[in-house]
């Protein structure tokens, strides 16, 4: 076989150096996320964190998921029903957003700086969405200063220093 027979048998639309998503049975999802709602509940003590990383959850039903810290950077969640999803400092790098809805998901601390096909509108239906981290393109689109990702992170070393104290107490 020659390169451009090589070429050919390729999948279309995907590039040469990116590895195939990941394909999950619904059973298999719901496994991963209770014993990655047990791993948060837990503070690491049972359960497994979820990764979901370059995994293709397109038109998943995710509706007040626990994704809190999980990795799901490079997922294709295409149209996936994020609502009231608590994706709480998830790793989103590189996630594929296009026609997610995430009315009312927890957004507090989530990477979201090379995240694609966000849109303004759709990010704002979203709560803490101020508090995520965004790409420099997005945050003007967003209406945020430049520095705000250093903003947020300062914000979230002060709310967990103050969650820290508290739960000392």
């Amino acid at each position: 076989m020659n390169l451009m027979d090589e070429e050919a048998e390729k999948p279309q639309g995907q590039a040469a150096d990116r590895p195939t998503l990941r394909e999950v049975s619904p059973e298999e999802l719901e496994r991963i996320l209770e014993a990655h709602r047990k791993w948060v509940e837990s503070e690491g003590k049972e359960g497994e964190k979820a990764d979901l990383a370059r995994t293709n959850l397109q038109v998943a039903y995710l509706f007040e998921a626990n994704l809190e810290r999980a990795s799901l950077n490079e997922a294709n969640l295409q149209d996936a029903l994020l609502l009231e999803a608590d994706l709480e400092g998830a790793n989103l790098a590189e996630a594929n957003l296009k026609g997610a809805d995430l009315l009312g998901a927890q957004l507090k601390g989530v990477n979201l700086q090379s995240a694609t096909n966000l849109t303004a509108s759709g990010i704002k239906r979203a709560e803490n969405w101020e508090l995520a981290f965004y790409s420099d393109d997005f945050l003007k689109e967003l209406g945020l200063p430049p520095d705000h990702n250093e903003r947020v992170k300062k914000k979230l070393a002060e709310l967990e220093k103050e969650k820290r104290a508290t739960d000392a107490q």
